[in-house]
Parts: structure tokens; C-alpha cells; sequence
């Protein structure tokens, strides 16, 4: 079951966090921060690539953003918004729309 949570290091203090509560994550220098369903933020000095890597259940959808696609519940093409379940709104960068079309259409079959 460890699979299921990621640790991370925040400052002197370990977390386990869920995959599955991981809303999304953004990239701000070298630091990551992940944002979790109920609120929480915690600090992670690693790229967003090597995060998501590690997480099999995000995707980027521009430069600095990775949202838990198990979490999506709209997807505004003409707008290229995306909401979450906690209603947090993102764009998607127009590079990234056809291959998040794409595996939202296929997790659909």
C-alpha cells in the first residue's frame, strides 16, 4: 500500500500524502507546491516533471501547472478551462488541450 501515498519532505517534517487527495501542484523556482482536496499546502523542492513521474495520476496542462486528472469536472475547450472537484479553475495551455482531450476521452471507454 505504499504505492498509494507519496512522502514528501516540508521543512524538518515528513508527509504521507494520498496520491488519490492530491488536487494539483505548480512550480514556482525550484520549489513545488502541492495542493491537496482539503486544503492543505505543502512545499517540495523537485521539478514538476520528476513529481509527476513519481504521482501516476497527474498531468501538466502548462508550463508550471499539474492537475490530478482523476479530479476533473469540466473541460471547457472553447475556453481551455479546466474546474476540479474543489472548484478550482486552471487553463490548459493550447500545446497541452489534445492530449488532455484525448485521455479524458479514453478513460470515458
Amino acid at each position: 500500500m505504499r504505492s498509494e501515498y507519496v512522502t514528501i519532505k516540508d521543512k524538518n517534517t515528513l508527509y504521507q500524502i494520498p496520491k488519490n487527495d492530491i488536487a494539483y501542484c505548480k512550480i514556482y523556482g525550484d520549489c513545488l507546491s502541492i495542493y491537496t482536496l482539503t486544503g492543505n499546502k505543502h512545499r517540495y523542492c523537485s521539478s514538476l516533471k520528476s513529481f509527476i513521474t513519481l504521482c501516476n495520476n497527474l498531468v501538466q496542462i502548462n508550463r508550471n501547472t499539474a492537475i490530478n486528472y482523476e479530479k476533473i469536472r469540466t473541460f471547457c475547450l472553447n475556453e481551455r478551462k479546466i474546474t476540479l472537484a474543489n472548484d478550482e479553475k486552471f487553463e490548459v495551455s493550447h500545446r497541452r488541450i489534445k492530449n488532455i482531450r484525448d485521455m479524458l476521452i479514453c478513460d470515458e471507454i
